[in-house]
């Protein structure tokens, strides 16, 4: 790998984690993106996954008093759950399928029928956001518009929101290395450890810490209507560009 992709790599770091920190969604999706147009996808997953539970992680600490725990129990199982069954088939995605599920996800919201709604809070609504988080984790690399409509019903405020997003989306990144990391790289050879450096990883975690933190003076500023609907408009924008992005690499045959 270039040291030109290197610096692209940090940069998006810095930019995706900051993004993510001040809006809790939208930099994740844009550094999956930026990953798999450089890297193998089964590396991007290893690295996003490292990034983003840094990213995820820090935020979380953060607000730490403002988790809502009944949510992530709930979320724990479903996502385990889910893991260990596609454990049972090693599935890598390829590079369209991920340009493709990455572009769809921050239009989800709007294909759950009119006046029905998806609360992560309600019964069973946890544990089916565990098992529909992770399966698309595991098939894209991102997931944050898919959770977003589990959280954009409740009466979570926007720190409650922030704070179990942040901690239950580094739970779920875990899962991710484990599976990328561990069950793929000794099931397949679809795993090249020897392409990115040990100590991009390292600088990667650093990077990314340092976008939340700067993040979190930002979000104090914001109101709850104003966080609801920047988280909006970026994950969509967002979402158009990696969609066009699939299609022209299913066109050109890339994969």
């Amino acid at each position: 790998m270039s040291i030109t992709d290197i610096i692209i790599i940090f940069a998006s770091i810095v930019v995706t984690s900051f993004i993510s920190g001040m809006l809790s969604l939208g930099g994740g999706t844009i550094l999956m993106g930026v990953f798999v147009w450089i890297m193998p996808v089964s590396l991007a997953m290893m690295l996003h996954g490292v990034t983003q539970f840094v990213s995820n992680g820090s935020r979380a600490v953060v607000y730490w008093k403002h988790i809502h725990w009944p949510v992530v129990s709930g979320y724990v199982v479903g996502a385990v759950t889910v893991t260990v069954l596609f454990s049972l088939v090693a599935y890598v995605p390829n590079k369209v399928v991920v340009f493709l599920l990455v572009g769809t996800l921050p239009f989800a919201n709007f294909l759950v029928p009119k006046g029905y709604a998806l609360d992560v809070t309600k019964r069973g609504g946890s544990h089916t956001c565990g098992a529909v988080n992770t399966a698309v984790m595991l098939t894209s690399g991102v997931s944050g518009p898919i959770l977003d409509v589990f959280f954009v019903k409740t009466d979570l405020t926007r720190f409650q929101t922030m704070a179990t997003k942040g901690l239950i989306q580094s739970l779920a990144h875990v899962l991710k290395i484990i599976y990328f990391g561990g069950i793929i790289w000794l099931t397949t050879n679809d795993f090249d450890t020897d392409l990115l450096p040990w100590w991009v990883f390292v600088v990667a975690v650093i990077l990314s810490s340092g976008g939340n933190l700067i993040a979190s003076r930002f979000v104090h500023k914001m109101t709850d209507a104003q966080f609801r609907k920047y988280a909006q408009w970026m994950t969509m924008a967002i979402g158009a560009t990696f969609f066009v992005r699939g299609i022209l690499l299913w066109i050109e045959g890339g994969g």
